[in-house]
Order: structure tokens, then C-alpha cells, then sequence
């Protein structure tokens, strides 16, 4: 049986891992896809790359096909792409998936917190990307679902 320790070092031995340096060097340049691989509610805590489009892991297959509805349209095949996480792991592993699916030039520039601690752009991490081309802060969006409930709950009463 395979541990995750094992899917890791495949993933490494296929994804180059980029120093810092050489990361925030790719981004001030610009041509490179950046994208922060994790999960929303950790990059609303500590922000991320300037400019990274946020894919979850989970979501990489079907925001790099452009067969799905959810397809990501600056997922090119021949783009120059850089993947962040908390760490490097989820980054590698997601960048194995890209790899798989025939992206040429994947690599991983580790953990965000390393980027930040290096001086490198980044972004606070208040804003939440509800539909694409829309941005709304975290405090509307809080303000938005409290209404929401509010109009549940009076329906709910009304109804019952």
C-alpha cells in the first residue's frame, strides 16, 4: 500500500521546486501563471501570491480541462506555472496531476509563508472569488449570508 509520503516523492521527482528567490524572481518578471493551491478558508487567514489564482487541489482536474464547465482559461498547456501551498506538498502533488495531464512547465515554489517571510508580492487574503470576474470582500460576503439566514429563518416561521 502506498503512504502519502510515497505519492509526495513521486511528486517531487517530476515537479522542479523552485527556491524562493527564484519564485518571487519568475513573478516580478510576470509571463508565469502563479497559482496558490489551497483551500479558501487558509488563504483568507494568511493571504497569498499577488496575482495567484486560487485552485483548490481538489478542483485542478476540472479547472485544467477545458472540457468541463469549469474550466480555467489561463490553464494553457505551455504555460509557465507555479504552484504554492502551506508547505510545498499539496503544491507537488497538484503539479503531478498537471504533469499528468500534459502540462509541460509545472514547478513548485513551496509554501506561502516562506514566499511571505521573503519579501515576495502577495495579497491579504480578505477577498473571496464568489463568481468568476466578481470579487467581493469577506465583510459583504458576511453581511450578505447573515440576510440570508435572516430571510431563512423568517420564512421558516411563516411557513410553519
Amino acid at each position: 500500500m502506498k503512504t502519502a509520503q510515497d505519492f509526495i516523492e513521486e511528486a517531487n521527482a517530476v515537479v522542479p521546486r523552485l527556491s524562493v528567490e527564484e519564485g518571487i524572481a519568475k513573478h516580478a518578471a510576470g509571463g508565469s501563471v502563479f497559482i496558490d493551491v489551497r483551500d479558501t478558508s487558509a488563504i483568507q487567514q494568511s493571504g497569498t501570491i499577488a496575482g495567484a489564482l486560487r485552485i483548490p487541489r481538489g478542483m485542478m482536474e476540472f479547472k485544467a480541462d477545458p472540457n468541463t464547465p469549469f474550466y480555467e482559461s489561463a490553464l494553457i498547456h505551455d504555460a509557465d506555472i507555479v504552484l504554492v501551498c502551506g508547505a510545498g506538498g499539496q503544491a507537488a502533488l497538484a503539479g503531478k496531476t498537471l504533469k499528468d495531464m500534459g502540462f509541460t512547465n509545472v514547478s513548485n515554489v513551496g509554501g506561502f509563508g516562506d514566499w511571505k517571510e521573503a519579501g515576495g508580492a502577495s495579497e491579504e487574503g480578505y477577498t473571496a472569488r464568489l463568481m468568476p470576474n466578481c470579487r467581493v470582500t469577506t465583510t459583504v460576503a458576511k453581511v450578505m449570508l447573515v440576510h440570508i439566514f435572516a430571510i431563512c429563518a423568517v420564512s421558516a416561521r411563516i411557513l410553519a
